[in-house]
């Protein structure tokens, strides 16, 4: 094939040496001394709570949020008045101690 004036001749790749800055997601493992409440969303229609948490590592700073959802038979047994609570558990009552329980249930922990 003739090449003709005008013709564009393209190359899609170059040998380059320079710097970019790229961003990479990287997980660490962290030590965490505190967990607080930061919201409870208590769906009763649904059977449903919603619990809102912050991890804070020994310095206090804020490290991670979580959210938890708590259903099913882990619903059921936080609004029971189980053996597995602390004694004076009433039935429909939350309290800390048993929601602690439960979102750890619910976790794995």
């Amino acid at each position: 094939m003739m090449k003709r004036e005008g013709d564009l001749i393209m190359n899609k790749t170059r040998e380059i040496g320079i710097s970019i800055p790229i961003y990479k997601t990287v997980t660490v493992e962290e030590v965490v001394t505190k967990e607080e409440l930061t919201y409870i969303n208590h769906n009763i229609t649904e059977n449903q709570i919603t619990v809102g948490t912050r991890f804070f590592n020994p310095s206090g700073q804020m490290i991670k949020e979580d959210t938890v959802f708590i259903t099913g038979d882990n619903y059921s047994l936080l609004m029971s008045d189980s053996e597995v609570f602390e004694d004076g558990k009433e039935l429909g009552v939350i309290r800390d101690a048993d929601l602690w329980y439960v979102i750890d249930k619910v976790r794995g922990d």
